[in-house]
């Protein structure tokens, strides 16, 4: 393909054109298409008459493919956000014959009007006289006759139809393939800006290793930290988890928060039955009412807060409890708080995993606010 096809190419499909671009390139192309249907009576023995009558109406004729062509356009425009495939092309085929009806319906009478039919070609007085008579003096078999040429004539529209329908795949395969790139670019973006997760945990057991000979206190903190970390990055990929990983990952979380607030902060905790089961709980619904029982008692606290958590299992049940102090600088509820994974998700997962076969209570009073869970602890993932 040389050079000037190329180009064509790409600035008929490709670069983006400006309406006067645009409507030059429509224009030009119908132009030749009436010309060329034209000037096939040249070839084929039909009498030619060059008078304005004869010029006007065979122009009217293959003009009509004009509106048909855009309407069809437009319509497909329409229809391919609900339809697909076969049941798109189907109607669109049934639309395109309803409208070419129509067209020649228009044609034959603005040319009646006009020049009337019996002072026109012989095919002219033919087809307008079938397309104008009234449905109820019309045969089925005429009738289904019209609606054949209609069909027949859609043939003229192939080529502009299938340029268009080209123009709209390649287009829709570039807005893929753009999208995809986006994605990957942003997700080369996002990896190089975060560092791998091996390295975050040997970073802080390297640091650990380092600071258990000064200082036991921050040495069990970076300990704790790890344990969060690794069950963060490692342990919350699937929807189920081990009761007994999530509860020690728990554990950590809340012995790492309580050595940052000791001095002015009251934690129990509390645990009766058996943990040595492998049973399975949603992930991270016990580590989610903590966060929560931290973020609005002891974040916002000044003054000295508590939390008291209790878990119980028992004949295949979990219940766990946790309560926590309410600041008095905090004045919405939370259970109204929607930041981040809140209470709304505890119920709707609650909802999901244990259908009409849990319990989620909540109570509040001026001083403290309390969540009670209880569902059935799962044998399998």
């Amino acid at each position: 393909m040389d050079n000037n096809h190329q180009d064509f190419i790409n600035r008929y499909f490709f670069r983006e054109q400006n309406p006067a671009q645009r409507t030059r390139y429509h224009a030009a192309f119908w132009l030749a298409f009436i010309a060329l249907h034209l000037l096939y009576f040249i070839d084929s023995g039909d009498e030619i008459k060059l008078t304005p009558r004869w010029v006007v109406s065979y122009g009217l004729y293959y003009f009509r493919f004009v509106p048909v062509f855009y309407l069809s356009v437009l319509i497909f425009d329409v229809l391919k956000h609900r339809y697909q495939g076969l049941d798109l092309v189907i109607r669109i085929v049934v639309l395109m014959v309803l409208l070419m009806h129509v067209m020649n319906v228009s044609l034959f009478l603005l040319l009646e009007s006009v020049y009337g039919l019996q002072s026109l070609s012989s095919p002219f007085q033919h087809f307008g006289q079938n397309y104008l008579r009234p449905i109820s003096e019309s045969k089925p078999s005429e009738i289904l006759i019209l609606l054949m040429y209609d069909l027949t004539e859609i043939q003229l529209l192939f080529l502009p139809i299938g340029l268009k329908m080209t123009k709209f795949g390649l287009l829709a395969q570039i807005q893929k393939l753009e999208l995809q790139a986006d994605k990957l670019k942003n997700e080369l973006q996002t990896l190089r800006s975060q560092p791998a997760p091996h390295f975050v945990l040997n970073a802080v057991n390297a640091a650990y290793a380092e600071i258990q000979p000064v200082s036991e206190r921050a040495a069990e903190y970076l300990e704790d930290l790890t344990g969060v970390l690794h069950f963060a990055l490692y342990e919350t990929t699937h929807n189920m988890i081990l009761l007994h990983k999530e509860w020690n990952a728990l554990l950590h979380f809340v012995h790492m928060e309580s050595k940052r607030f000791d001095d002015r902060l009251r934690v129990s905790i509390n645990q009766d039955g058996d943990m040595s089961h492998q049973v399975y709980i949603p992930t991270l619904m016990l580590i989610t009412l903590t966060e929560n029982a931290f973020k609005h008692g002891v974040y916002k606290a000044l003054d000295d807060c508590w939390i008291d958590i209790l878990l119980t299992t028992k004949e295949g049940e979990l219940i766990f409890m946790i309560s926590n102090s309410k600041t008095q600088n905090s004045a919405a509820s939370q259970d109204d708080d929607n930041s981040g994974i809140g209470l709304a998700n505890i119920r709707q997962r609650l909802e999901l995993y244990f259908p009409k076969n849990h319990q989620l209570q909540i109570s509040e009073n001026k001083t403290s606010f309390t969540v009670r869970i209880r569902f059935a602890l799962k044998a399998k993932a």
